[in-house]
Formats: structure tokens, sequence, C-alpha cells
């Protein structure tokens, strides 16, 4: 085993997340061919195939499934090492970071970020994935994320949590609709909504809330993304309740009225998770941290009763 390098390692990461060698050569910026000889030096090390070409890809044998644990700590541990060492000057410094956001945490958290960033680190580029729920703890673990932030799961035992903020609910309608100004139950009900729901669901924390205390409201459509909702709002009656900071940002950025939700409804918690391997590389601990002024920004300029 004294023939194995890092640079092994790395092409068996790579193979192992893409189950493809073309995709794997591009996630390491190297020839197809670099990583066919590093597979074939693999496979002579460990006296097995590794992985076995199938239809769907690149599939990997039992013995690649025992050692791929392993391998990722080795990895974890040298990126941290070597990380940890390296300064970073906001100011002076290049640096590229890639977020998944949920749709909620992007409208939330990336307009002001990306201003603050463009004012004190010309040199950083940031990039936006869109990332459901659960999917930005699985890019973070390929490696494809620097971290993930939005409603979350809780973090898988390698990866680490800060809360960002904390949100209400509130609901929004168009200016002039019967409703504002003076939202009780059963006004709310009394009205048509709109459910934003990526999956298509057709039911929400608000409905089933609402049936566990025998009501039911009118859900008139169901949309999967936010930015539609406001051309819908502003030419029906309709209703759609969601977290407060969005509501208040796009009444005003919409001519909207909004008024608060009349259900006690637990608060959301926007969080963002990350890679133990990444906590204390010192951009990555600078990326976080504006994240948090950034809220802190935003908690500071807005008004009292919000």
């Amino acid at each position: 085993m004294g023939d194995i390098d890092v640079g092994l390692l790395r092409v068996f990461e790579a193979v192992l997340a893409e189950r493809q060698i073309t995709r794997a050569a591009r996630r390491l910026n190297i020839t197809q061919s670099a990583v066919s000889n590093s597979l074939a030096r693999l496979r002579r090390l460990f006296d097995d195939e590794l992985f076995v070409r199938t239809p769907d890809g690149m599939q990997p044998t039992d013995t690649a499934l025992s050692i791929a644990e392993p391998v990722a700590a080795a990895l974890d541990a040298i990126r941290s090492a070597l990380a940890v060492k390296l300064p970073f000057d906001p100011a002076r410094d290049e640096a590229n970071f890639t977020l998944g956001l949920s749709e909620y945490a992007e409208m939330v958290l990336a307009p002001d970020l990306i201003t603050r960033l463009a004012r004190i680190a010309p040199g950083v580029r940031l990039a936006v994935r869109h990332v459901e729920r659960g999917d930005g703890l699985r890019l973070i673990d390929d490696g494809l994320i620097d971290l993930t932030a939005g409603v979350l799961p809780a973090p898988r035992p390698h990866m680490l949590a800060a809360t960002l903020l904390v949100d209400d609910m509130a609901t929004l309608m168009r200016q002039g609709h019967p409703a504002a100004g003076r939202l009780d139950l059963a006004t709310f009900l009394a009205y048509p909504h709109i459910l934003v729901s990526a999956s298509g669901a057709r039911a929400g924390a608000i409905d089933r809330l609402l049936e566990a205390e025998g009501q039911q409201r009118h859900l008139a459509a169901v949309v999967g993304h936010l930015s539609v909702v406001p051309a819908i709002l502003g030419r029906s009656d309709y209703l759609c309740t969601m977290p407060g900071r969005l509501v208040r940002g796009l009444a005003a950025a919409h001519g909207l009225a909004w008024a608060p939700t009349p259900i006690t409804l637990r608060p959301l918690k926007l969080s963002m998770i990350w890679h133990r391997r990444q906590d204390r590389q010192a951009a990555h601990l600078w990326l976080r941290d504006q994240l948090h002024a950034t809220v802190a920004d935003k908690n500071s300029q807005a008004p009292a009763n919000t």
C-alpha cells in the first residue's frame, strides 16, 4: 500500500461520487486518461475491480464501498490540515464559494449578501445553487457546495449547523383586499388560498393544523415558485401565507398588502449547515461570518413591527 498517494484517493472519491469517468475527470480538472490510469493503479493495489461498468454507470464493488468511508476521512483530514494554515484576506484574495440555498433562503439572504461582498471583497465570486430541503446535505458530502441554508433537517454527524434567523408567518394579499387590516380566522377561511410547494404537495403545515381543529381552508392553487405569487395575488382575492420576511419584502416590492396570520404557527428557523472539514478554514469561517453579518444588518434596518 506504499504506492498510494493523495491523487489516487481523490480519483477514487470522484469516481465514487460521479459514477462516470468523464464526470470524474471534469470534477478533478484532469483528463479522462489520467482518471483511467489512476483507477487502474488502484485496482492493482487493492486486487479488486473497485468499479464495474454498467448501463447505470460505474458501480462500486463491495471492496470499494468498504474503503469509501476511511478514504473520505483521510482526505477530509488532509484538506482540513492544509486549509487551517491558509490565511484569507477578503480585501485582496480571490475565492469562489458555492451556496446551496432554498428559494426562501435565496430571496432573504442573497441580495444583501451579494451587495455586501461586492463592497468588502471584490475578488470573491459567489454562486448560488438552488436546493430542496434535504438535497444540500448530499451536495455538501459530494463537495459540490460550501454550505447550505434554508429550513433544514438535522445535520449529519460529520456536519455542523448554526441558526441564521427565526421567522414568523404572515399572509400576503392585494392592496384593497377585503381582508386587509382585519384578518381573523373566519375571514382567513372565507377566501381562496395559494400554496407554494416545489413538490406540488396539495397540503401544507397550515392545512394539517386546521384539520386537527376540524377546520379547512379552500386551497385554490399550488405553485412551484415564490416569484409568481405577487402576479397572481395582484389580480385576484387569493391569500398566500409564507414566512414573514418574504411577505413583507414582497409587499413592499410589489405594492401588496399583508397581515399577521390568524393561526398560531411554529416559527421557522432558517439555518446553515456545513461540513466539519471546513469548520476552521479561514475563508469558510469568513463566509459564515458574512452570512451572520448580513442578517444582523437586515435586523437593524427592519421596522419595529417585523
